[in-house]
């Protein structure tokens, strides 16, 4: 086995990078769990080695099959601490960081260059396309899944062809966009390498498998906010927020366009400061890592046929790895790009690191770069930053906090088969993952909670011996 060598420089890019990850998505650390997260706890339960079994078979009441994204997980971090937050978030740090490290790897394969490669590396770790995963639990999924992903693809590229099919099957179960990963590698024999139709066969032999558990057993749902188009407009709407958030853009840009490029004048007046440094900055981005580029190299044409071979396969990563979601009509979340991403970093970095590299002030060259760092780190901070004033992830988590500490405080035990009242609020409804988050800190699924006032739940149709009202300070 060689031996593991890395320079001091090496070493200090990695630790100021990680330290500078960590920085970002602390806040998230102390935030309590919420919404989905608290279905997660409810289908996780588990009292013998048959029931966590169970985990393994698709559910018909949940949309998702994710038993090692969401279930394992959620079974074994609560068995071993309890509802508490922290080995949640600290877990998802870890693979986050694992996930940079195998984004680096993956960009020097193709870049053949460590600069580029890091750079990609810092990029991609302090995008904030990851903010929302560190707050909301239940998208472990999508932490654990591009590990899976990621690890599948390097292992293939170095020739380690069992033990890459081993991680994709694992990631399977974990993430239902492991389904992209055939296409991204029959992609890159088309364009770099020969078919190796052995490894594709027993890939797809694998990927039919899931296809006919996963969907034989379960549908998806193709209705509500889950519901898809085929509308031409809408599609390119969906692109636009997904490009947008690629850039460090915060998740609220998609509902306050009026026009395909006009936005809400009020959101304007109230962020006309923000709204313009994610303008200067996405000129910047696309002039520094598209534009200058592209106009060199079409100068030079000994070296466009493979950079542009690589910039296209970066862009249709983009756009294969999208593509699951980019025909849902209502149902966009940034963190969906926690693997197109890397497609869109390839494409960009080949295009500067050819440009850079044909500069003889070698000290322009790392202004350069030092300058793009800061812009892109700083446009991610003020965006989290925006991020926990504006959105509903903090907003939800606070909220089932200060229900779930009310609760707690007013009825430290609630009877089996009673309800407890909570003010009609359809926040709290959706922060307490409607009958979830009780059911979970009590451990009982008989408790119901009813959100109302004491006399609309004596008009309903409830019929529980104890009633528990729930008193909350505005």
């Amino acid at each position: 086995m060689p031996k593991l060598r890395i320079s001091v420089s090496d070493f200090l890019f990695w630790m100021v990078t990680f330290s500078l990850t960590l920085g970002l998505f602390l806040p998230a650390f102390s935030s309590c769990f919420f919404q989905d997260d608290w279905c997660s706890f409810s289908i996780s339960h588990a009292t013998s080695v048959k029931d966590f079994g169970q985990f393994f078979w698709p559910r018909t009441d949940v949309i998702y099959y994710r038993p090692l994204g969401m279930q394992v997980p959620f079974f074994l971090l609560r068995s071993l601490f309890g509802l508490t937050t922290w080995p949640f978030r600290t877990l998802t740090m870890v693979l986050h960081l694992v996930n940079g490290i195998l984004v680096y790897e993956l960009l020097r394969h193709f870049l053949k260059a460590k600069i580029p490669a890091q750079l990609g590396a810092f990029f991609y770790l302090t995008a904030a396309v990851h903010w929302i995963i560190f707050y909301w639990a239940a998208t472990f999924a999508f932490v654990l899944g591009p590990t899976f992903y990621l690890s599948s693809l390097v292992s293939f590229l170095n020739k380690k062809y069992g033990l890459s099919l081993i991680l994709f099957a694992l990631g399977l179960l974990t993430n239902e966009f492991l389904l992209t990963l055939p296409v991204i590698i029959s992609l890159w024999m088309l364009l770099f390498s020969k078919l190796n139709l052995r490894y594709l066969v027993k890939m797809g032999c694998i990927a039919s498998f899931y296809i006919l558990i996963r969907f034989g057993v379960a549908h998806v749902p193709v209705s509500g906010s889950y519901a898809l188009t085929l509308s031409p407009t809408q599609l390119v709407l969906n692109l636009r927020n997904y490009l947008l958030w690629s850039f460090n853009w915060p998740d609220e840009i998609q509902n306050q366009f009026v026009t395909m490029f006009k936005l809400n004048s009020q959101f304007v007046t109230n962020f006309s400061r923000e709204i313009r440094f994610w303008l200067v900055n996405l000129v910047l981005f696309i002039s520094f890592f598209a534009v200058v580029p592209l106009s060199k190299i079409f100068r030079d044409r000994k070296s466009q046929k493979d950079i542009l071979k690589i910039v296209l396969f970066g862009g249709l990563w983009y756009m294969i790895t999208l593509a699951p979601v980019l025909f849902f009509e209502g149902h966009a979340f940034s963190y969906y790009l926690v693997l197109p991403l890397i497609g869109l970093l390839l494409a960009a970095l080949i295009l500067a690191e050819n440009w850079l590299q044909r500069e003889k002030q070698t000290s322009l060259v790392y202004v350069c770069l030092l300058f793009a760092c800061s812009a892109w780190y700083v446009s991610a901070f003020r965006t989290t930053r925006l991020n926990t004033y504006i959105h509903w992830a903090p907003r939800r988590a606070k909220i089932a906090q200060q229900i779930i500490s009310k609760a707690q405080s007013q009825y430290p035990t609630v009877e089996p088969n009673s309800v407890v009242i909570v003010p009609e609020n359809s926040e709290y409804m959706w922060a307490l993952g409607d009958q979830n988050a009780l059911q979970v800190i009590y451990g009982d699924t008989s408790i119901a909670t009813f959100y109302g006032s004491s006399k609309s739940y004596q008009k309903s149709a409830l019929a529980k011996q104890k009633v528990y009202q729930l008193q909350l300070s505005d």
